[in-house]
């Protein structure tokens, strides 16, 4: 049922390449399980697991102890990890990056873990014309806010130019396996995803789950081209 509101909610936006909807939806698959979740608190994360999703370099900035301390409080952990910077924290209220608490506010939510208050922006000036995402964000906790939001930020993605910036493959894509790396690479920030070994792993995840939605493949497919109009 929530894949099947991603398919509308990329019809709604003028998404009808069936190759890529395959893609929106294996990537949906592989970053939430399909769900609608909301990036979780780091409380309980052991000091060696941080070091391994957020890298040594971040995890330098403060002793194993200060981090202890640190993670006990969201909104202080996330600002650190993902938002204010010393120069930010020296600027006026209205010229820093982030406000104290956004990092945590817009953290990842949704069926592709947006993140951000800018992000949240654009989305929801894409998919409503307004601010709704901003002003309530667990609205993208909601199957049929987060499809909307998914399909808006490939609209979104498409319009950057990520196609141009990956050798062989343009948009609309004229294979499944295009149309996964186009699509994984946009969900990692439009680069290409096969530089890097875990992005190698992440796009294998994608095209284990991509054929299930690909025009003929099964049934699944065959849905997804009768809700795409095909």
């Amino acid at each position: 049922e929530n894949l099947e509101k991603i398919v509308l909610a990329c019809k709604r936006q003028g998404i009808t390449n069936h190759y890529f909807v395959a893609a929106v939806l294996a990537n949906a698959l592989k970053e939430a399980g399909g769900k609608t979740i909301a990036e979780f608190s780091y409380r309980n994360t052991p000091y060696d697991s941080l070091r391994v999703i957020f890298g040594g370099l971040r995890m330098s900035k403060y002793t194993p102890a200060e981090w202890d301390r640190i993670k006990q409080n969201d909104i202080e952990f996330f600002d650190l990890m993902y938002g204010l910077t010393s120069a930010d924290r020296s600027k006026p209220e209205g010229f820093k990056h982030f406000s104290v608490g956004d990092v945590f506010k817009y953290r990842g939510r949704g069926f592709i873990q947006f993140t951000g208050k800018s992000l949240y922006s654009r989305l929801s000036q894409i998919a409503y014309g307004d601010e709704r995402y901003v002003s309530n964000p667990d609205l993208l906790l909601d199957p049929e806010n987060a499809a909307q939001a998914t399909a808006a930020f490939m609209k979104l993605s498409i319009q950057s130019g990520t196609a141009m910036r990956l050798p062989g493959v343009n948009y609309p894509p004229t294979s499944q396996a295009n149309a996964d790396l186009l699509v994984t690479s946009m969900v990692a920030g439009g680069g290409d995803v096969r530089k890097f070994e875990q992005g190698r792993k992440i796009l294998g995840i994608v095209n284990g789950y991509s054929p299930n939605y690909t025009v003929g493949a099964s049934p699944g497919g065959t849905r997804v081209a009768e809700l795409l109009g095909q």
